[in-house]
């Protein structure tokens, strides 16, 4: 599901490159997987619609797992988020860490789809892995986020607003999906794995690469961090690398230049 978004569009060219075959849901062909990547994803919490959040984001994860018990599917990858953390201060953050403080209804929704995984899991035998992404970048990213909108505002010579003075652990595309395939390829039992990069960029440090590469000074204005948003965050991904062989190959500098690349390409469609 969702493989007409951000991360599964990238995810079906390489799985279709590795030879495999992509079905829709509720295909009559046989399916050995189901990988979950459709939702209502993260935006402003004062935006949110609660109704909304929980109808697609919930349901649609119980609807799906209630698929795979009747067509008897072995294995279900759910992505998960981050947010799921909210404001726990346990630097870098441990897939043991306490999840029951969301501070926005997409946390609580992703939280709320990991359980349902738990208990289809428990009751069906069916092999889960749900996937805490952090800040997934790169090319075709949706200009709302934080490096596509300081990206335009840069070349457009607008001013960037930047909310309190945390750090976010970035993740370009190509490792996310990197991930998901690795997950599915050791999918056994129940298991939530972190996927980011383990480094920690400030917003500050992010304007700042971004002004390297563009060749353009920044017009900021600082604000307090938003209510909703965690300060900070920060994978360890130390699970993901012993048990799925995971390892993300692209550091943030890299990653940033070649979104400035595909972004001077697109540019006029923006």
């Amino acid at each position: 599901t969702g493989k007409t978004g951000f991360i599964g569009t990238k995810l079906v060219e390489k799985l279709l490159l590795e030879g495999h075959e992509i079905m829709d849901f509720y295909s009559n062909g046989y399916i050995d997987s189901v990988i979950h990547l459709s939702a209502i994803a993260g935006i402003h919490p004062e935006l949110q619609d609660p109704y909304q959040h929980y109808q697609v984001n919930v349901m649609q994860t119980v609807e799906l797992l209630e698929y795979c018990v009747i067509r008897k599917i072995p294995k279900f990858i759910f992505i998960s988020s981050s947010a799921v953390y909210g404001n726990n201060r346990n630097r870098p953050s441990l897939e043991t860490d306490a999840t029951d403080m969301p501070l926005c209804h997409y946390a609580s929704t992703k939280k709320a789809g990991e359980l349902a995984c738990y208990t289809y899991h428990y009751r069906y035998g069916i092999d889960i892995t749900c996937l805490r992404l952090f800040t997934v970048y790169g090319p075709g990213q949706k200009i709302k986020m934080a490096i596509p909108l300081f990206t335009k505002s840069i070349f457009q010579g607008k001013e960037i607003e930047i909310f309190g003075d945390g750090y976010r652990d970035y993740v370009h595309v190509d490792d996310a999906v990197q991930a998901i395939i690795k997950s599915l390829d050791n999918c056994k039992g129940y298991e939530i794995y972190n996927i980011g990069s383990s480094a920690q960029t400030s917003l500050i440090e992010l304007v700042f690469y971004l002004e390297e590469i563009i060749g353009k000074k920044a017009k900021v204005k600082y604000l307090p961090n938003q209510i909703g948003y965690a300060p900070s965050t920060w994978a360890s991904i130390a699970k993901a690398k012993k048990e799925l062989g995971y390892v993300p190959q692209i550091k943030i500098k890299d990653g940033l230049k070649r979104y400035v690349d595909w972004y001077r390409y697109q540019q006029d469609k923006f």
